[in-house]
């Protein structure tokens, strides 16, 4: 098992009760602006993921962003996966009669997969989230979780 940042075990009101390390680097907090490579759906995931990850006192420090925006990327893969399922079916046929998977589906296997790994590392499933205190981070706006989860899900 990964150690967790002392941060993040003090979002979490240090459940263990061990002492917390003192001498853990500080990268800083300076957000990366979002690349162009990422379309309309992974630009708009991305701002997501960074405001929900700033509504974490201290959890986000400068080398995060560049997570963030892998989780973003996969998200974008496994959307347009998604619509070219959707689109064309989860089983082709050869130009033989053949039927065979459509490469989407491989392709979003591997987003899911990547977007899973990389999720729990910041919070993003429930389990991951027992404990933590949102709304006493960086962006003072007051957002709690549920403001987030009201206003994105769809």
């Amino acid at each position: 098992m990964r150690k967790k940042p002392t941060r993040l075990k003090e979002a979490q009101g240090n459940p263990g009760r061990r002492p917390l390390s003192k001498d853990e680097v500080d990268f800083g907090n300076e957000e990366i602006p979002v690349p162009g490579f990422l379309d309309e759906v992974g630009r708009q995931k991305y701002e997501e993921v960074v405001r929900f990850c700033k509504g974490v006192k201290g959890l986000l420090q400068s080398p995060d962003y560049s997570q963030l925006l892998l989780y973003a990327e996969a998200y974008q893969d496994f959307v347009g996966a998604m619509d070219d399922i959707k689109e064309k079916g989860a089983t082709l046929t050869s130009e033989k009669g053949n039927p065979y998977q459509n490469p989407s589906c491989g392709r979003k296997n591997k987003a899911v997969e990547r977007m899973l790994k990389l999720s729990a590392k910041f919070g993003f499933t429930p389990v991951d989230r027992i404990g933590l205190e949102f709304g006493s981070g960086d962006d003072d706006s007051g957002d709690s979780f549920e403001g987030w989860v009201a206003g994105k899900v769809g």
